[in-house]
């Protein structure tokens, strides 16, 4: 099931109304903050409704207290008839009275938390849900008009399940399932329930085995509202939508529920075996029993219709670590696999008493992840690893391992791996209502590239999800976006809106390559063409706040916060070639990729790639082929006699460094390392006579160093004479990169050492400037307000250990300690925008203007800010250490290059997507009534001077504004120093 994005065939958006159309979206901005005051304050729940319990003396849903409660009444005198009776077993044996006292709140802590109690007292007013019998009797709980104080509490189960299917009868006629269960509203009348019966019957069952006593499900706990319902409702179940984020994260656990039923007692077993196994210690081989059965249970995860649906998915990526994934168990199976999690003080755990059995089978995703992960491990322990393919080494059947690679790499897509924060790295974090816990978060690719095969019955909620998923400050109204042909449009905006650039990377998309699509390249390419072709996926586990890049959406184009560097010369480098050039090819294997002839079967295919694969692993083919591509990057030229007897119609060979086997090989690690760190001194020495070198020494390095080896965090951030003595450069080289992977398994920014090898050379830019950068009155029309430039401005002068008087003290100071001050800038800087960012989220007002984007708005507004000052106070000295930058670009001649300013991408550690294709090829733009055809082409396209200066002509006005415009001709890779927000802001058409 494709995403709808409204740009199918009868609907498709024109590339030059596009732009238009994303800046429309601009104009539909809502509050987050009125959202998050709705999750602290609004937020209702459903607990179990024990008012006939408390009336009666029993509740009729229990069958043995109701027999009880007729036996004694037809026993007793009539004068005792009316007296309220505990019977055994009932609920008002522990439910709490409508006053509760200290003992009831005592001892619904204790059911609540087990052996750790808590000071929760919101919990203190729910009654347990019944162990001994089946109620049907729910009610809705709303703390805060109980508690307008209370606490944060996260001690409920947030469902996530699937809504039904219509049913129809044979006529068509929409059919309703029996409801069985009522929910008494909080104005006290009683209605039936809007979830199915099932859909209670395991939350409640969740509830009980997990000790809570409050559900959240949005059936039941949102209003559902329809076209004639009030406007209250309407936008209160829209405020629902755009917290959604909130309530599953702050919930104590997120319970999944699956279809999944495990019937059969030897799969289970074969799961806790799995569960419960080590690599580190002996495991006796795996048998084909064992796999069928794990196979057999991963390919039902896969197939199962939870993860069809796309709110689901943002409510997995918020739960977190939390999410437990519910399955049906099966009569007569028993299961030993218990769940225990703490946070804080708080233990929960599966294990907890109840008479009747549990219906359910809990694995949390972290478990079925890390089983995933084992089982395929163990099958690369028992059997060989040919690319992708699993090749059998001994009598096992073929067919089953044949089919094991393709179910484990689905089961392995639902859930993806983390980059996971460092444990032992500081992390700044302040509780509000609104956040309670760390969070998985994703960028606008990744939250796409989940959605596109999720279903959606409101094209239009994707905006809201979207959001959620990717931690947005700035929000949309999702009813701006009802048309299906504005979706694409509002996704796009959403993301630009809150500074999110990963959707305009060409390597995010299949099978796009910037040099094979330079032709059609714009601003807004790829996802103006091919937006169902986005995939990549990172999911982060790391909590830092966004720190957004203030951009502006016109009809013309984007405008954002940018870089420029104007490509002269090349900087020669051809000792490093001669030095180095063999030990760079022993790294480096042949990469033969086959594409199927039109025409061909399967069958002619398969053997066909056979027939190659025996031609290319002849050993003489292999050295000749080597010979001939040298250190060249293009592919094996199709009259090379290397090919022999086979066509070289449909093949492309050509040479990588395979990223697996560096990690096998130490060897390779060090030739790796003896070749970067040769660059960089090679570089260092050079600048006694060249002073570029310096600084492009420092551009490699930051662009792929890493923030902290161990617990240590003093990595050097500029590299000089006294950088390669540092102790981790020294004993550990290899663990101070973060080289990033290719989705081909090769490394990102090793293409320069590439171009090295090659050409002996590198393109090299400098740093320019406008003289039209927009003044900072005008950064934001909608940030200009006296009290938030106040405010902002305290803040800075507050932080300005990081922001400008920290370089004041690193000039004051000398020797060691202004090393060990410098060394740690970049991190220092980090941290206290981060702080800045929390002390803004937990201190904003809620409800705030919409168009104030959120916290993160708000701190990169204070950044900008902070430089300008910085700028004010040090004059030329600071614009001349910013213009004396060099750069390098993966380019062919001279050139302007644009890098937009992105805060996600201009921090350690670094996201991957900076070594990837985010550098733009830029010419200005020509505007009529200038020089120039009137066309928005230059006077003279062939000789262009790509330098920014005073006379730079590639204007644009717009509502009074100007901005230098510029046509995007290409997207390529780069390697630049990590910048702070850029003054200069530039349109991009």
């Amino acid at each position: 099931m494709m995403m709808d994005t409204g740009t199918s065939d009868d609907t498709t958006l024109e590339t030059a109304s596009f732009p238009s159309k994303v800046a429309s979206m601009s104009s539909h901005l809502i509050s987050r903050g009125e959202a998050e005051d709705w999750a602290w304050k609004d937020m209702k729940f459903l607990v179990y409704d024990d008012y006939a319990a408390k009336l009666d003396g029993y509740d009729s849903d229990d069958e043995d207290a109701t027999l009880a409660f007729a036996l004694r009444m037809s026993t007793e005198s009539d004068e005792h008839s009316t007296t309220k009776l505990n019977v055994p077993g009932s609920s008002t044996e522990t439910a709490l009275e409508s006053e509760p006292g200290p003992a009831a709140g005592n001892r619904a802590n204790e059911a609540v938390h087990g052996h750790h109690p808590s000071k929760c007292t919101t919990c203190a007013l729910c009654p347990e849900f019944p162990k001994k019998w089946k109620t049907r009797k729910l009610r809705l709980f709303k703390p805060f008009d109980t508690l307008p104080a209370h606490e944060i509490c996260s001690h409920y189960v947030a469902i996530s399940y699937c809504w039904p299917t219509p049913e129809v009868d044979a006529d068509g006629n929409p059919v309703e399932p029996e409801r069985s269960y009522t929910i008494r509203e909080l104005d006290g009348t009683v209605r039936k329930s809007r979830a199915l019966d099932d859909v209670l019957d395991r939350a409640i069952d969740v509830a009980v085995d997990f000790g809570l006593r409050m559900i959240w499900i949005d059936q039941e706990c949102l209003p559902q509202p329809k076209e004639e319902s009030s406007e209250e409702q309407k936008k209160e179940q829209q405020l629902g939508v755009q917290a959604m984020d909130i309530v599953y994260n702050r919930a104590r656990l997120t319970a999944g529920l699956h279809e999944g039923i495990i019937t059969n007692q030897a799969q289970m077993q074969a799961l806790e075996l799995l569960k419960q196994a080590d690599l580190s210690q002996s495991i006796p081989s795996i048998d084909v029993s064992f796999l069928n059965h794990v196979l057999d249970f991963f390919e039902t995860v896969t197939l199962d219709r939870w993860y069809t649906r796309a709110w689901v998915v943002q409510e997995a990526l918020s739960a977190s670590s939390l999410l437990m994934l519910v399955f049906r168990r099966g009569l007569g199976i028993s299961c030993s696999y218990h769940y225990t999690h703490t946070r804080g003080q708080d233990e929960m755990s599966s294990c907890n008493s109840r008479e009747i059995p549990s219906d359910n089978i809990y694995i949390s995703a972290n478990d079925l992840r890390a089983m995933v992960r084992l089982a395929k491990r163990l099958l690369e322990r028992d059997f060989t690893s040919f690319d992708q393919a699993l090749m059998r080494v001994d009598d096992r059947p073929r067919t089953l391992l044949r089919r094991a690679g393709p179910i484990l790499r689905a089961a392995e897509d639902l859930h993806p791996l983390l980059v996971d924060q460092d444990p032992r790295k500081p992390v700044i974090w302040i509780q509000r209502p609104h956040s309670y816990a760390f969070r998985y978060t994703v960028d606008a690719a990744a939250a796409l590239t989940l959605l596109k095969t999720r279903g959606c019955r409101d094209q239009q909620d994707r905006i809201a999800i979207m959001a959620n998923m990717c931690n947005y400050g700035t929000r949309l109204d999702t009813r701006s976006a009802a048309n299906n042909d504005m979706l694409c449009a509002g996704l796009m905006a959403l993301a630009l809106l809150n500074g999110d650039l990963s959707i305009l990377v060409p390597e995010a998309y299949i099978g796009h390559t910037p040099r094979a699509f330079e032709q059609s390249c714009s601003t807004l390419w790829p996802p103006d063409n091919f937006p169902d072709l986005i995939n990549h996926m990172v999911i982060r586990n790391i909590n830092q706040h966004r720190v957004n890049a203030l951009v502006h959406l016109t009809d013309q184009g984007i405008g954002m916060q940018t870089c420029l560097w104007a490509v002269e010369d090349e900087l020669d480098l051809s000792p490093i070639k001669y030095q180095w050039e063999e030990d760079w090819k022993t790294i480096k294997c042949l990469e033969v990729m086959v594409e199927p002839r039109k025409g061909e079967t399967d069958a002619e295919f398969a053997e066909r790639q056979r027939q190659i694969g025996i031609h290319f692993s002849k050993q003489a083919v292999m050295r000749q082929a080597v010979d001939e591509l040298g250190s060249k990057r293009t592919p094996l030229p199709a009259d090379s006699p290397v090919w022999g007897p086979i066509r070289s119609e449909g093949i492309r060979v050509t040479q990588r460094i395979s990223a697996h086997r560096v990690k096998q090989m130490p060897i390779m690690q060090d030739i790796i390392c003896r070749v970067f760190f040769g660059v960089l001194r090679y570089l260092t020495n050079l600048a006694e006579t060249d002073p570029r070198a310096s600084s492009l020494a420092t551009s490699i390095w930051q662009s792929v160093r890493v923030d902290m080896v161990g617990t240590r965090d003093d990595l050097p951030d500029e590299v000089d004479e006294g950088f390669f003595e540092h102790p981790d450069i020294v004993a550990t080289p290899f663990k101070t990169l973060q080289l990033d992977l290719t989705p081909d398994g090769t490394y990102s920014q090793l293409w320069f050492i590439d171009r090295i090898m090659e050409f002996g050379t590198l393109w090299v830019g400098r740093y320019v400037s406008d003289d039209h950068a927009l003044p900072l009155s005008r950064i934001n029309r909608h940030d200009s307000s006296e009290s938030l430039q106040a405010q902002e401005s305290e803040n800075d002068n507050d932080s300005s250990m990081s922001l400008s008087s920290k370089g004041k003290q690193v000039a004051s100071t000398t020797g060691a300690e202004k090393r060990r001050l410098e060394s740690k800038i970049i991190l220092q800087k980090q941290r206290v925008l981060q702080f800045m960012g929390s002390m803004l989220q937990s201190t904003m007002a809620t409800g705030n203007d919409p168009e104030l984007g959120g916290a993160g708005r708000l701190v990169g507004f204070a950044h900008l800010v902070a430089m300008a000052q910085m700028a004010n106070r040090e004059g030329d000295r600071a614009e001349e250490q910013v213009r004396k930058r060099i750069s390098t670009f993966d380019v062919d001649g001279t050139c302007l290059v644009a890098t937009p300013w992105n805060p996600e991408w201009e921090r350690l550690p670094h996201a991957d997507f900076r070594s990837m294709s985010v550098c733009w090829v830029v010419e200005p733009v020509i505007q009529p009534g200038v020089h120039g055809d009137g066309n928005g082409k230059s006077a003279d396209d062939s000789d262009q001077d790509f330098s920014v200066g005073p006379n730079d002509e590639g204007k644009a006005s717009r509502a009074g504004e100007e901005m230098p415009t510029y046509r995007v001709l290409g997207k390529v890779k780069g390697l630049w120093q990590l910048m702070d927000m850029p003054i200069q802001r530039v349109l991009f058409t």
